[in-house]
Formats: structure tokens, C-alpha cells, sequence
């Protein structure tokens, strides 16, 4: 889960690609404070963001 603390602001957490998952997190993480209306709307799995690149 992604977790937001003063030493590790939430914008500093979007941008290391490690800590981000984008559309993979969860509707959990995103109720984190500081992360709500950051992230995409759509919850996506790996599989679906997979299935949505490919042709």
C-alpha cells in the first residue's frame, strides 16, 4: 500500500516508479491523505492494463 509521511510527500511517492502503481492501486491506497484525486479513476488490474496495450 502506498503510505504518505512527512519525510516522503505524495507527489515524491507518484513520481518513484517503484512506489507508484497508477491505475493498479487500490481503492485503499487511494483513500490514503494526500493521494485522493492524484491518481487515475479508473482501478485497474495488471492483466487489464496489459489486455488495453495490446491490439
Amino acid at each position: 500500500m502506498l503510505r504518505c509521511a512527512a519525510e516522503a510527500p505524495c507527489a515524491a511517492i507518484l513520481r518513484d516508479a517503484a512506489a507508484n502503481r497508477g491505475t493498479t492501486s487500490s481503492a485503499q491506497a487511494r483513500d490514503t491523505p494526500g493521494l485522493q484525486g492524484l491518481l487515475p479513476p479508473l482501478i485497474e488490474t495488471l492483466t487489464q492494463q496489459v489486455a488495453r496495450l495490446r491490439p
